[in-house]
């Protein structure tokens, strides 16, 4: 063998282990993108079940809460319950986009719990 054949060969070569790493960095970088999407989606769902059932325990504790208290005890209940769900709702979305890493929170296009769940809803629509 010559020298140039061997330089060709070697040139070869590591040309090959290069588009290697570079393409399995590229496909692992995407399925990994793909996987955290599917679990903020996961997530979200989640927090809407949760939500659901929160707001139908607080329906169901003022309901109780009628029979017994005066309109302005009432009022005052319901206030402090809208109150709650707001903050649970706004934490939750906060907390949510806070462990995302800086490159996922750039492309999720939402800020606060409506955008989320409309996020949600497209997103469960174009899986139908």
């Amino acid at each position: 063998m010559g020298e140039n054949e061997v330089l060709n060969a070697g040139l070869w070569f590591f040309s090959g282990v290069m588009a290697h790493k570079i393409g399995s960095w590229v496909f692992l970088n995407s399925y990994a993108f793909l996987f955290l999407e599917e679990a903020i989606v996961q997530t979200l769902s989640l927090l809407r079940y949760a939500d659901q059932n929160v707001t139908a325990a607080v329906k169901v504790s003022q309901e109780a809460h009628a029979e017994t208290k005066s309109e302005e005890e009432l009022q005052e209940i319901k206030h402090k319950d809208e109150l709650f769900i707001t903050f649970w709702r706004t934490h939750s979305i906060k907390t949510l986009l806070n462990h995302c890493t800086p490159g996922m929170r750039r492309k999720l296009n939402f800020s606060n719990w409506f955008q989320a769940m409309n996020y949600l809803h497209k997103r469960e629509k174009s899986k139908l």
